[in-house]
């Protein structure tokens, strides 16, 4: 991000449930919030509900640009690591469609498709982060963002974005991997400084620990909502169906933390990130660090950014934190165009 207007972006994260809305303002190398809003999407996104969320969102927060980068996620976007012998760029750019087409599951002719190259590649090879999207939905969402009044310049993939906003941070380990617990995905990303990332979606979710409750008490969506935060500490019953989806998580968690340590020749997380609206669950991080043995900080893109109290309520800020790490990640976004 530059202190340049016309490089600005606001990172706008388009959830299933809510709609976030952050923008940051840059002096030197001091990064500070300048707006913040959250809005819940109505009627699950069905008609108008997203268009009506933004709008809150954009009001809200006062925003002085309409230049905004996001991000998508699910099983219409691939993240692969590729590896190739050393190739002119021409060679590079054949070899990296072909290869990608025969690793993503669905017709790469029917997608956007990027990818970049590690500038120290090790062994003579060429290691590429490649990255594709289905655009139908792609489209979809650039068309949502332009009828709101939106200028989409960058579109990236959620957890890439938490991962570079992990990896900004100088004082973390030099490998660390980011869960990201939404409402119908939990996104996965594991790198190591200077390799490629693993990045994966989990389809075990917010949702998920949501019909958990349903079906252990036998109550609506929105009273399962509630329970499982508030009663997840105290109702036995809560407390069970919580853990039973933790379990759940874990599992899938070590499988792809195992893959990464094989695939990156031993490297093994040194720490797990958790961020997202559903990392707040009672226990959640006390349970992950002891099942997979590597400590979990709850973390926030949000959590290096300057506050003006002046302006600002912090403790308001605090709470939101978790939610609107994904937004604050891609207010860190630049103008790619």
């Amino acid at each position: 991000m530059r202190s340049n207007e016309s490089r600005q972006l606001v990172g706008l994260d388009v959830g299933s449930r809510s709609v976030k809305l952050i923008e940051l303002d840059r002096a030197g190398s001091a990064v500070e919030l300048k707006s913040i809003a959250m809005a819940i999407v109505e009627d699950h996104g069905a008609g108008p509900g997203y268009q009506e969320a933004i709008a809150s969102v954009i009001e809200t927060a006062g925003v002085t640009t309409r230049r905004v980068a996001t991000a998508v996620s699910g099983p219409h976007v691939a993240v692969r690591g590729l590896q190739f012998p050393r190739l002119s760029r021409k060679e590079l750019e054949g070899a990296v469609w072909y290869e990608g087409g025969q690793v993503i599951p669905f017709d790469i002719r029917e997608a956007y498709v990027d990818y970049s190259t590690l500038p120290d590649a090790r062994g003579g090879k060429s290691e590429v982060l490649f990255v594709a999207a289905r655009q139908p939905e792609v489209d979809a969402r650039l068309e949502l963002l332009r009828s709101c009044g939106l200028e989409p310049r960058t579109v990236t993939v959620d957890a890439i974005a938490l991962m570079n906003a992990i990896l900004d941070e100088p004082e973390l380990p030099e490998t660390v991997a980011v869960l990201d617990i939404g409402a119908t995905t939990t996104g996965f990303g594991v790198a190591r400084r200077g390799a490629l990332p693993f990045i994966r979606d989990i389809d075990i979710a917010g949702n998920t620990y949501t019909q958990a409750v349903m079906n252990a008490l036998g109550v609506s969506y929105a009273e399962a909502e509630q329970a499982k935060v508030v009663e997840a500490a105290r109702n036995p019953a809560v407390v069970c169906a919580v853990e039973n989806v933790t379990r759940q998580l874990v599992g899938e968690l070590s499988r792809s933390l195992m893959y990464y340590q094989t695939r990156d020749h031993g490297s093994k997380a040194e720490l797990i990130c958790v961020c997202g609206g559903c990392s707040q669950i009672y226990g959640l991080d006390e349970v992950v660090s002891a099942e997979v043995g590597i400590p979990v900080r709850r973390w926030s893109a949000l959590d290096q950014v300057l506050i003006d109290e002046s302006r600002f309520d912090r403790s308001a800020v605090n709470d939101l934190a978790a939610f609107v790490s994904l937004a604050a990640a891609l207010a860190r976004c630049e103008d790619s165009n």
